[in-house]
């Protein structure tokens, strides 16, 4: 088999020992995002390489540009080739995509502040010659990557094409559990098959435990208290400091990418976390003690920009668009929570929680609180893809799904939601009780439970994204690939 191996997110810190395994197995090809990662990479492990590539190779061919209508007849062939749109490929990325995002403050980079429409057009017919030549030319048969960006984005757009297969590390939502995602969508192979088997399990001895679950909860927790920190201006000025010290170490050692944040940026944005929480404290939030004889459904927000909103569900992706939809379709007596997302504090445009908190059904609940507790409460969970949902499923709540592609959309309780009149009529089941009981939901969270669990693997990511992971770890992480890839998915 020969494989492509990304040199990015889980995988970027453990490359070398993860590449040592595979190359028992596999022909690897290792792409890069920079070329001082290239040539770094090239000395540690490139006896156990085929090949490694850098996609800055074609980022410098795509800034002059000789005729515009060389560039969209281009666009127009690929296409119509690769059967898809630039602009799917555009709205992806957080450089030249910012003019998508609405929710949150756009930091400026070298590519975003560089990149007019053409040279975004161009830049993508590049990458898409760049990935057609190397799949090609090396015969690939998988690749392995993250999905956080144009490259992932264009990368993933021409290997399906040409039924090379996709493989995403990602979260299963339970603990440290995780799978193998066989699209930058996210697709869950073989979880659907796997919940048919256990549906026919007797599980009802599991319920009264589902009750109290708060497992992935648990583990975006540490992230958010560590992000809670900035309210200290101690805290504050140290993080400024450090980054001023990343910058010139980066400047040092020659590491540029083409889509280096600008330094004042990075700065601002430190700042903007502490004024943002200093201020979100500062606050009056509708309290969780008087809602307990409130029918409402919760809207916890996310973070933006993110390729959980950008790559994953292109089809919803304006929250604030989703905040309309929602509060303008319940019924009478009916209140819609918004929760801030406690990461994106101090990163919202001026008035955008006053602007989506201004119906007069929807309330703000405070973004220090517990999710789950506003969940175990509600009468549904609204989400574009976050984890409360799935929280929210395991529990037997009913959730109204923004996403094509959310693994929980084959339950019965979760209602996946493709129009304004697909919302409408899963509102009004929601809200008129038209839906299976709660023992029957109960049942299908617990077997969606063990399901996920049946078709994943354990892997602690802090020690992967650090590149602590033990050679057992390794071996899983590597054994599990190669018997995804090895499966029809």
């Amino acid at each position: 088999m020969n494989l492509a191996v990304w040199n990015s997110g889980l995988v970027a810190k453990s490359i070398e020992k993860i590449i040592v395994n595979l190359s028992k197995s596999c022909n690897v090809f290792v792409i890069c995002s920079s070329e001082f990662e290239k040539q770094n990479l090239q000395k540690k492990i490139n006896n156990h390489v085929k090949e490694i590539v850098s996609t800055s190779d074609y980022f410098s061919h795509s800034k002059n540009i000789s005729s515009k209508t060389k560039v969209l007849d281009e666009a127009k062939y690929f296409e119509s080739k690769f059967n898809l749109k630039y602009i799917d490929i555009i709205k992806s990325d957080r450089h030249i995509g910012k003019g998508f995002v609405k929710g949150a403050w756009y930091p400026e980079s070298n590519l975003s502040s560089q990149s007019d429409y053409f040279s975004s057009l161009k830049l993508i017919t590049q990458g898409i010659k760049f990935f057609d030549d190397f799949f090609s030319t090396y015969r690939i048969d998988a690749i392995v990557l993250e999905v956080a960006s144009l490259n992932t984005k264009i990368a993933c757009s021409v290997a399906r094409k040409k039924n090379i297969k996709i493989r995403v590390p990602h979260p299963s939502r339970i603990d440290d559990w995780y799978f193998f995602a066989s699209s930058e969508f996210i697709d869950f192979p073989g979880l659907k098959e796997v919940f048919k088997k256990n549906s026919n399990l007797n599980l009802s001895e599991q319920l009264e435990g589902c009750i109290g679950a708060n497992d992935s909860y648990d583990i975006a927790k540490k992230e958010i208290s560590n992000y809670l920190d900035y309210s200290s201006f101690i805290y504050t000025l140290r993080s400024l400091a450090y980054q001023c010290l990343q910058e010139l170490y980066k400047y040092i050692i020659g590491n540029k990418k083409y889509s280096n944040y600008i330094f004042s940026q990075k700065l601002l944005a430190v700042w903007l976390y502490h004024t943002g929480i200093k201020k979100a404290k500062r606050e009056n939030y509708f309290e969780l003690s008087r809602a307990d004889n409130l029918n409402y459904i919760i809207f916890p927000l996310q973070l933006e920009p993110e390729s959980s909103i950008m790559v994953m569900t292109p089809e919803f992706d304006s929250q604030e668009h989703l905040v309309h939809l929602l509060a303008s379709n319940l019924p009478a007596g009916w209140i819609l929570i918004i929760k801030e997302h406690p990461l994106a504090l101090g990163t919202r445009p001026d008035g955008y929680i006053d602007r989506i908190s201004s119906y007069p059904n929807t309330l703000c609940a405070s973004p220090f609180d517990n999710s789950l507790d506003w969940c175990r409460k509600s009468k549904a969970v609204a989400t574009i893809n976050g984890s409360l949902a799935y929280e929210a499923c395991f529990q037997g709540i009913p959730v109204i799904s923004f996403g094509k592609h959310n693994l929980i959309n084959f339950l019965s309780y979760v209602f996946q939601v493709d129009s304004y009149k697909s919302l409408q009529e899963s509102l009004n089941k929601i809200c008129s009780g038209k839906i299976d009981s709660k023992e029957k939901r109960l049942k299908q969270g617990i077997t969606l439970k063990k399901s996920i669990t049946d078709v994943s693997f354990k892997l602690n990511a802090s020690e992967f994204y650090s590149g602590y992971a033990d050679s057992e770890k390794i071996d899983l992480f590597s054994l599990k690939l190669i018997k995804s890839l090895e499966n029809n998915d």
